[in-house]
């Protein structure tokens, strides 16, 4: 049968059930769920969903337990079979995020519930050819969840990490910005020429993670590597001054460089088609 669960006040509870509950969320196709396991540097392609297996994060022993991952939606499977209390009026407004069930499914699809979701005070006029005046507080919900969760594999799948920050306590977690220190490393780069009004200050985030991640592997390289590197870089027209120093002045400049130190641009084999990858995947 469906389930309509619902996070408020901190407890789970149960607002649709059987023939109540109607299907959410139908643009999903959770036997055809195609996806990336989550880095800071992917790039989703369309339809595709980020994967992080909860289970095997970093909640081990030797993880203190202020800095592991939250898994309520652990917990919520592990009460669904026990009689959860039913959802009263005056708790909606309370209603961090909805979880559904899918009859026959072990699968939770998951919506978090903003302001702006939810209507109050207000006449809504229903669209149809029958159209209905609803005066009661509405909570919209979307087409398409905000995450899937599979809850026999603890596997949560989502598009957006930071839509969730405030549902999984610490899944930041799984991503890190470059600190001060590392960005003034990484702009001392000698073949880089920053601008005295780009600084580090002005970084965007994603090129702050693509920092965290890339400054530790360039350092690593010994000279050959990173001769073999520069010459791929070189072939690229990335914009130069007058001393052959790649120009950044700009967050699109910064990030055109780190792809290229990261080796994302390469041509097709068969139409000669320069491109960049668009899921790029580290591995340790």
């Amino acid at each position: 049968m469906n389930c309509l669960y619902a996070r408020s006040n901190s407890k789970f509870h149960l607002v649709l059930s059987d023939d109540n509950c109607p299907d959410f969320f139908t643009s999903v196709n959770l036997d055809e769920i195609s996806s990336v396991p989550y880095s800071p540097t992917a790039i989703l392609e369309e339809d595709d969903w980020f994967s992080i297996n909860l289970s095997k994060t970093e909640n081990t022993a030797e993880v203190a337990t202020e800095d592991k991952i939250s898994d309520p939606l652990e917990l919520l499977s592990r009460q669904i079979n026990t009689t959860l209390p039913t959802l009263k009026a005056d708790q909606y407004k309370g209603v961090k995020y909805f979880v559904f069930e899918p009859s026959g499914k072990k699968w939770f699809l998951l919506q978090k519930v903003l302001s702006g979701s939810k209507i109050y005070g207000k006449k809504i006029l229903t669209v149809s050819d029958q159209p209905k005046l609803i005066e009661k507080p509405v909570i919209i919900i979307n087409e398409e969840p905000d995450a899937l969760y599979n809850y026999e594999t603890n596997t949560l799948y989502f598009k957006k990490l930071e839509k969730l920050n405030s549902i999984f306590s610490n899944i930041n977690s799984l991503y890190r910005e470059a600190t001060k220190e590392e960005m003034d490393t990484f702009f001392q780069m000698e073949i880089i020429s920053v601008d005295q009004q780009f600084t580090t200050n002005k970084i965007g985030m994603l090129n702050r993670k693509n920092i965290a991640l890339i400054l530790e592997t360039y350092n690593s390289y010994d000279a050959d590597v990173k001769k073999e590197l520069h010459s791929y870089i070189d072939n690229l027209n990335l914009p130069k001054n007058g001393d052959g120093k790649y120009i950044i002045d700009n967050d699109k400049n910064l990030k055109n460089f780190i792809y290229a130190l990261q080796e994302r641009y390469y041509t097709t084999l068969a139409t000669h088609e320069k491109r960049l990858a668009q899921a790029f995947v580290t591995t340790s």
